[in-house]
């Protein structure tokens, strides 16, 4: 709540992966409804030659704007075509 980005990165397995992910922003209510705001353009996060501490293949990060949202779900369009996938999420 009162966020106004959402920065998103992605660790891949393989050396060679990409994914494409949209931030998808809605609003809650006090009584606990939830309202649609809207969703981003779709964003290709690719692997970088880097690795984490894990061997991981690091995606540079991509930072949203929350349009105001209180609640942000990262959705994956576009799957890897092999290896695994972990996506990170923060805010400021």
């Amino acid at each position: 709540d009162g966020r106004q980005n959402v920065p998103v990165s992605a660790r891949f397995s393989d050396p060679d992966s990409s994914c494409v992910v949209r931030l998808y922003c809605y609003w809650k209510s006090p009584a606990g409804t939830y309202y649609f705001l809207g969703c981003s353009e779709p964003v290709t996060l690719t692997a970088s030659a880097v690795q984490d501490a894990t061997g991981e293949y690091v995606a540079p990060t991509y930072v949203f704007a929350s349009n105001g949202a209180r609640v942000v779900k990262v959705v994956v369009t576009t799957m890897p075509t092999s290896g695994t996938l972990k996506l990170w999420a923060g805010s400021y």
